[in-house]
């Protein structure tokens, strides 16, 4: 019916016969310990107060056993810190790697492309991809004739 060996129902009915009710529950103690302590975690989030750069879950899993001698997966890591912190994906930045030449060229084109879109040429939108890169699209307005009609 239940699908358990019969040592496991005889001890059952032992600690039912020994303890009762509560001797059903489970016992404190059971599972693996945890390797970290509230001190380890304080720690971290000191690092993250003082310092202006972000970490990732396995940067600061890293530090935590170099520095602290402490084995925690960047899951677990994450767990916890999820309790107390927003835990985000952060945008990567290409700012500092653009071409000078290159960035004003596309800001003319875009300059242009506004200039079209307030007059009405044509529609602008902006699309932000995964990634954080940010593309233009442009499209030429519909005018009567173009539009679909429905066929009678």
């Amino acid at each position: 019916m239940f699908e358990c060996h019969e040592h496991t129902v005889r001890a059952t009915i032992r600690r039912w016969l020994a303890s009762g009710l509560p001797g059903l529950w489970e016992a404190p103690g059971r599972g693996a310990k945890r390797q970290w302590i509230d001190a380890d975690i304080d720690y971290v989030e000191t690092l993250l107060k003082q310092e202006t750069r972000t970490y990732n879950s396995v940067q600061l899993s890293r530090i935590l056993r170099e520095e602290r001698s402490v084995h925690i997966s960047s899951d677990r890591l994450r767990e916890i810190l999820k309790k107390k912190y927003r835990w985000k994906r952060t945008c990567q930045s290409h700012r500092q790697k653009q071409d000078p030449t290159k960035r004003a060229t596309k800001q003319a084109d875009l300059d242009m492309l506004e200039l079209a879109a307030a007059s009405g040429e044509i529609i602008l939108k902006y699309l932000h991809e995964s990634g954080g890169v940010q593309s233009v699209t442009a499209t030429a307005p519909l005018d009567n004739k173009s539009e679909w009609s429905r066929q009678q």
